[in-house]
């Protein structure tokens, strides 16, 4: 058997079945690096500290190893420190590769040295370079055969942390239009989110345009963190408009992870450079969306916060009745009912101004859910079955829980018709949100009906789907509702538990009046053991 080796890929041997050498496994890496060094690797922490800075490379391994083994008076940590300190340690390793390259090829790789993210595709390097699409496809081709470059997958490209390391080191030295190719890039990523975006429905707009919006989201889920990385290069460049565009952009996206520390990130820095560059509208829209984040993520005293200086921004009439709405719901869950209720009612009113059916109807349902806990459910029951009559499709969710909610006592058969109508419209709408909410809900429900067992069934389901979002909020109201369904199936210990959770949580939040209904319920449940 003949092994041949290059660090150039040999595309020409024909009928030579190629291997390409992935990074090392740490195991891997740490026994070549202990040959190399002619050491028997006793200093774990040392040693990891090196592998960290070879990232896997063999070379890079082979010649931190062998730098050791002709230095005998250092230690590995000895040779950890110096590797950290010293710039461009592994140049000559990387130069062999890039001595291979022509003029073209050479910027193209130093240019990717500057590039946001953590992987790319041709459009984006086409952006980079200002270079035709034949001509990007060529040299990116030439990379991956001279493994300065990987495609993991087809059409997708990344660079080791090392040789990104380099290249940038290089395009500092060499590449006095990084900054305008990395400008051409924020763009880029900017335009392919904002044409993405308009192909989502949003109750923001009356019609999304032509498009696939499940290929839209995909394009969002696969991008996200090059995305992030833009927003925090533009950041860098002082590129307001950038700043101030891209989480609009990323809106209905973010709808559906929202609450995240990005999210509420992001939004304030746009909000600050929308106000720099004197838009007050786009401000008042993108601080009404921060408080909604801050509101998911159960900080209602922020999210308040920002819906008041959205309401000084000068917000034109959508997102005012935008506002409206989503301060009615922080004053329900900060349990003042009757303020809740006025606001959804002054939602109604500026939705159905402007037309909006879908806001008129989540007003309605709202309106309906705080009917229902000031006590008056036939009330309730009336404004839920005139949300769900305005509404299609997935904006009917709210309406339909709150009018399952509602009937749960007297009329179990339609009760749970119309939360299975809910559940069904979450799940073919994939709003992972809206099931947990759901499957929360007919728990209650159940629980209601007198089939607590049952209902308990539902509140796991619930939490299952909640626990990769970044949902306090939803947490809390489901750590309250699962609470009594295990006192009322008499699983004392797990309703103690569940309550001490909420406890927890509202000290955290500062949600004083979270706290004294989880107290009071704890008393009851004690009461009961």
């Amino acid at each position: 058997a003949v092994l041949v080796t290059s660090r150039h890929r040999l595309v020409s041997l024909d009928g030579v079945p190629p291997v390409s050498l992935e990074p090392l496994t740490d195991d891997d890496a740490a026994h070549l690096f202990g040959r190399a060094a002619g050491l028997v690797l006793t200093d774990e922490e040392a040693v990891s500290q090196v592998l960290r800075q070879c990232g896997g490379l063999p070379l890079a391994l082979r010649m931190a190893g062998a730098r050791l083994r002709h230095r005998p008076g250092w230690t590995v940590g000895v040779l950890a420190e110096r590797l950290r300190d010293t710039a461009n340690r592994f140049d000559s390793v990387f130069g062999m590769s890039l001595r291979q390259l022509d003029t073209v090829q050479r910027r193209v790789f130093r240019l990717l040295g500057v590039l946001p993210g953590a992987d790319f595709d041709a459009a984006v390097v086409g952006a980079l370079t200002a270079m035709p699409a034949d001509r990007v496809g060529a040299a990116l081709e030439e990379l991956v055969d001279a493994h300065l470059v990987q495609e993991p997958s087809p059409g997708r490209y990344r660079m080791h942390d090392l040789i990104r390391q380099y290249a940038a080191d290089i395009a500092a030295d060499e590449e006095p239009q990084a900054e305008a190719a990395l400008r051409r890039v924020l763009e880029h990523y900017l335009a392919q989110a904002v044409a993405h975006d308009r192909t989502l429905p949003s109750p923001h707009r009356k019609e999304p345009s032509p498009g696939d919006p499940a290929k839209a989201m995909a394009w969002f889920d696969l991008e996200y963190v090059n995305l992030v990385a833009c927003f925090d290069a533009a950041v860098r460049l002082g590129a307001d408009e950038v700043v101030a565009d891209l989480p609009q952009a990323m809106r209905v996206w973010f709808f559906r992870h929202r609450g995240t520390d990005d999210q509420t990130r992001l939004l304030e820095a746009a909000a600050t450079a929308a106000a720099r560059l004197g838009r007050d509208q786009q401000r008042a829209s993108l601080l009404a969306d921060l408080g909604y984040a801050c509101a998911a993520a159960g900080r209602l005293t922020e999210a308040l916060s920002a819906y008041e200086l959205a309401e000084q921004s000068g917000p034109d009439e959508d997102v005012a009745a935008a506002l409206a709405l989503r301060i009615g719901l922080v004053r329900r869950d900060l349990g003042d009912l009757e303020a809740a209720q006025t606001h959804f009612r002054r939602a109604r009113t500026l939705f159905e101004k402007i037309g909006r059916p879908a806001g008129q109807s989540q007003a309605l349902a709202f309106d309906g859910w705080v009917t229902l806990h000031l006590g008056r459910p036939g009330e309730a029951v009336d404004l839920a079955r005139a949300s769900v009559a305005l509404a299609d499709g997935p904006a009917q969710i709210t309406g339909l829980v709150t009018l399952g909610v509602a009937l749960a006592p007297d009329d179990p058969a339609e009760s749970l018709r119309a939360l299975h109508d809910a559940l069904r419209l979450s799940e073919q709408n994939n709003l992972q949100h809206n099931q947990a909410w759901c499957h929360n809900y007919l728990g209650v429900a159940l629980r209601v009906m007198g089939s607590p067992e049952k209902a308990l069934e539902h509140h796991r389901r619930a939490f299952e789907l909640l626990e990769p979002l970044a949902e306090v909020q939803l947490e809390i109201d489901f750590l309250h509702t699962y609470a009594e369904t295990c006192r009322a199936a008499g699983r004392h210990d797990e309703a103690l538990a569940l309550l001490d959770r909420t406890i927890e949580v509202a000290r955290e939040l500062g949600r004083p009046y979270d706290e004294k209904l989880a107290r009071a319920a704890r008393e009851t449940v004690r009461a009961a053991c």
